[in-house]
């Protein structure tokens, strides 16, 4: 018998790391590809760049849905076709944007890189943030008075 070394199989460096993304990113992400609510992960989530880059895919496929009925108002055959395709596309999507995946989905992805959220939304954007903002303080103002009375809880127990 011959010895034959075993070597460690390594990991498949092409495939970049995906960061962790939260459970409500995921949903988020995937209830934007349900055609004009796109809008959603971006009102909802946005500092998330993982909704953020889910978002502008499905713009873009939103975008090329309207040209498709166009096609289907022409030529219904084509129209169609176009139309299976598109449905086909958005269930992938859903489902790999709903598994924590940052998918580039071939051609759209191109289109949706060159997108400027901050241009398209400019003012409205800075109004979600704020919201977000106030949120975040009401929560620590609420925890400071919560914390507040259960000091004054303790003096009237020491009295």
């Amino acid at each position: 018998m011959t010895e034959q070394s075993i070597e460690p199989i390594q990991p498949d460096e092409s495939k970049a790391a995906i960061p962790h993304v939260e459970a409500d990113e995921k949903f988020f992400a995937a209830i934007g590809y349900f055609s004009f609510l796109f809008i959603v992960p971006l009102i909802v989530k946005p500092k998330s760049e993982y909704c953020k880059f889910h978002a502008k895919q499905s713009m873009v496929i939103f975008l090329v849905s309207i040209i498709v009925l166009m096609f289907l108002a022409a030529i219904p055959m084509l129209g169609s076709l176009l139309t299976l395709a598109l449905f086909a596309l958005y269930v992938i999507a859903i489902y790999r944007a709903y598994n924590g995946d940052m998918w580039n989905i071939p051609m759209v992805s191109d289109f949706a890189k060159k997108i400027n959220l901050d241009s398209i939304f400019g003012k409205a954007g800075l109004a979600v943030s704020g919201i977000s903002g106030m949120k975040e303080k009401a929560e620590d103002f609420a925890k400071k008075a919560g914390d507040a009375a259960k000091d004054i809880g303790k003096q009237d127990d020491k009295l």
